[in-house]
């Protein structure tokens, strides 16, 4: 043990350490971190620990950025104007009118372009008992003239009769008129006389 103290006995001894740790760790297949060239091991050499330390950390998530421009709203177009609905003009005539030869008008519209149901009606009685009467009442346009007909006979004032007559028309402007004539023009009566005509978009005529 003292023959250890010896300063040379000491030198000896660590370089003997030294050179059998050396070849050991030679043997063993080590080597140091001096002997290794940047940037030469590949991913495959590496533990899965050591590839895991490797990937980089999700850093904090940024703070959020500014609300975009709120587009312009866009400016509302005028309204259009009102479709081709339906609408009626009449001719409502009071009292009682006495029918004269060879017809007498009892209603009158006039009328601007466009499409139209026409319809007449009065209300007939004869006001000479014992005399039979007949009477025949139209729709006249003053562009295609009659457009509708109907008669009727009455023989009294009691036996009254409504006559109402109906048609289309369709007109560039033009009056229609209700006319009636009685063949005892004299002692005839129309009382509760209408003319109507409704104007609508179209009409479709049915045959059957």
């Amino acid at each position: 043990m003292k023959a250890l103290k010896h300063p040379a006995t000491i030198i000896a001894s660590l370089a003997l350490f030294v050179a059998l740790g050396g070849e050991a760790a030679m043997a063993s297949g080590l080597i140091s971190g001096e002997k290794i060239v940047n940037h030469s091991i590949p991913a495959k050499k590496l533990t899965a620990a050591a590839i895991k330390g490797l990937r980089g950390h999700t850093g904090a998530r940024g703070p959020v950025g500014p609300q975009g421009i709120q587009g312009v709203q866009g400016v509302q177009g005028n309204q259009g104007p009102a479709g081709p609905g339906s609408n009626a003009v009449v001719d409502s005539v009071p009292g009682t009118t006495f029918l004269s030869a060879p017809s007498t008008q009892l209603a009158q519209l006039n009328l601007s372009a466009g499409t139209y149901i026409v319809i007449g009606k009065t209300s007939i009685a004869n006001t000479n008992t014992g005399t039979g009467e007949n009477t025949g009442c139209s729709l006249d346009d003053t562009q295609r003239n009659e457009i509708d007909h109907s008669q009727t006979s009455t023989s009294s004032a009691a036996n009254q009769s409504t006559i109402t007559v109906m048609a289309p028309l369709t007109t560039t402007g033009s009056s229609v008129s209700l006319d009636c004539g009685s063949t005892d023009d004299s002692y005839t009566t129309a009382t509760q006389t209408k003319l109507i005509a409704i104007r609508v978009v179209s009409w479709t005529t049915i045959i059957g």
